[in-house]
């Protein structure tokens, strides 16, 4: 892993608290809690006055709901999919792997870099054994093949297996993002061709923000020293995913819409909030067959 994608790991800290601040999301607040026992602040003492003082701003509250929609459908999505093998790809402190594996027993595999997985392992290490599921945490790059190739050796069995990322192709150039999915695609071949790649990431428009919003972006790419990249429309996206062979939809997520606890706690208008639903969708992709 090189140093630049290491930068990335403070945005998973500032999500992390995001989620157990404004959020019910199952183990978000224990995550975050063991975090503030071994002395870690998700949003850093460098932008701790920052997060403080955008949260007063409404234009910022509403879009902090998109963190939790996001997340709420690409768990629907995976419902929808049915019973299944999971592979989450830069999972960062998400909460997926430990409520997946505990609630539904599915065996569950999140990686990321070395770093940010002795900190989750040592985490949920600390939140106690998964009861169901297995549930493993593993250091991998997904634009290295053969980690994820590995990844693939560790989760086999006879299930379907849904490749999940969330928050991650925003970051990539538009080279990495082609690497990524070639490289989920020849996974999908090799290990579960009925298999499916589900990711919000596909969905979260527009780059360019002004106000609060911009600031925010715009700190967090020199954070990160990462530029922001996104696709400008869903027939972007549509041809992206047909270049590498894959067939691709945004799932409805309406229903998601009603399950978002982050509106009550935020003071989100209902009016304002229901705008921004379509940069949450999840996006169900699978291998076009014909071209395979």
């Amino acid at each position: 892993m090189g140093k630049d994608y290491k930068k990335i790991i403070p945005t998973a800290l500032l999500c992390a608290k995001t989620r157990a601040l404004y959020t019910d999301l199952a183990f978000s607040k224990e995550i975050y809690n063991e975090l503030r026992k071994m002395g870690i602040d998700g949003w850093g003492t460098n932008s701790g006055l920052f997060m403080k003082c955008a949260f007063l701003f409404p234009s910022f509250r509403s879009k902090a709901s998109i963190l939790e929609g996001r997340y709420l459908s690409i768990n629907d999505a995976i419902d929808r999919f049915g019973e299944c093998s999971i592979l989450e790809l830069a999972s960062g402190l998400s909460p997926r792997g430990k409520e997946y594996s505990e609630r539904t027993g599915q065996n569950y595999v999140e990686t990321d870099l070395e770093e940010m997985v002795l900190l989750k392992r040592e985490i949920i290490k600390r939140l106690g054994k998964t009861s169901r599921g297995f549930h493993k945490i593993i250091p991998a790059n997904p634009l290295n093949l053969a980690d994820l190739m590995h990844c693939g050796r560790t989760l086999r069995d006879t299930k379907p297996i849904a490749v999940v990322n969330e928050g991650l192709l925003m970051y990539l150039t538009l080279d990495e993002k082609r690497k990524l999915r070639d490289n989920i695609a020849f996974f999908l071949k090799e290990y579960s061709r009925n298999g499916v790649w589900i990711t919000s990431d596909f969905s979260s428009r527009p780059v360019f923000h002004k106000g609060i919003i911009g600031l925010l972006m715009r700190r967090i790419e020199s954070l990160t020293s990462r530029s922001f990249f996104r696709f400008g429309s869903d027939e972007e996206a549509y041809e992206f995913l047909k270049e590498g062979g894959l067939d691709g939809e945004p799932v409805d997520n309406r229903a998601v819409f009603e399950k978002l606890s982050s509106l009550g706690k935020l003071g989100i208008e209902r009016e304002e909030a229901i705008k921004l639903k379509d940069l949450y969708r999840a996006w169900q992709i699978t291998l076009n067959h014909g071209k395979t």
